[in-house]
């Protein structure tokens, strides 16, 4: 992204963009990103109603989901940035953050960008196995 050149970089999704979901049609169009595997990082999700809430702590458990090659960042993050409510001019209003963690795909570590939740959570319901696709499943399944 530096100089106007396109790098590649991994970004982790978690919920809505989960392959399956509605968003996730955005991730399968050619040429946005490539599926490289199932991953895990280290935090805790929420439910913030119709979508989920992530943040990252080294020292949390895992939350799963998956891992996408981006070659072009420049084309794929404008358009995630407004679907996630990131604001990259005042990132204080922003609803989601982009941050850089670690990740283990495949059992290997690497560094993930995830849109990371920037209101507070104290009052939301946390999802105790992090794991969105998971949890929207048993929902369903208890009405």
């Amino acid at each position: 992204m530096q100089n106007g050149s396109p790098e590649t970089i991994n970004l982790f999704v978690y919920g809505t963009l989960l392959r399956g979901f509605p968003k996730s049609s955005f991730l399968q169009q050619p040429y946005r990103a490539e599926f490289a595997g199932e991953g895990r990082v280290r935090g805790y999700l929420y439910d913030a109603g119709s979508f989920p809430a992530f943040v990252p702590d080294e020292s949390g458990p895992e939350v799963v989901g998956e891992i996408y090659r981006i070659t072009d960042p420049d084309l794929v993050l404008d358009t995630l940035d407004t679907i996630e409510g990131y604001n990259t001019t005042h990132p204080e209003r922003s609803l989601y953050v982009r941050k850089e963690v670690p990740a283990i795909c495949d059992g290997k570590e690497l560094q993930v960008m995830v849109y990371v939740y920037n209101l507070p959570v104290q009052n939301l319901p946390r999802i105790e196995f992090g794991d969105y696709r998971r949890y929207v499943r048993e929902s369903d399944d208890s009405r």
